[in-house]
């Protein structure tokens, strides 16, 4: 799977390539008010995951972010 970190600016996407159950480290850095999108896509194919997260929707996670099919909320 490919997950897209969508940039904010003009930094550039972050595109890293998963396989399944593999965990990547992200050092984000945004403040209170901030969103982070995120998109994964099976190669060659459409969006299979896509979510835009606050900063503090990613507290209450941990800051560990499960990737799973069919959640398309962008």
């Amino acid at each position: 799977i490919t997950v897209i970190e969508v940039a904010q600016g003009s930094s550039g996407d972050l595109v890293s390539t998963l396989e399944p159950g593999a965990e990547r480290i992200s050092l984000w850095h945004f403040n209170t008010g901030s969103r982070i999108s995120l998109r994964a896509r099976v190669e060659g194919g459409p969006d299979v995951f896509c979510h835009e997260y606050t900063f503090e929707e990613l507290r209450q996670l941990g800051y560990r972010i499960r990737i799973g099919i069919g959640r398309l909320e962008c």
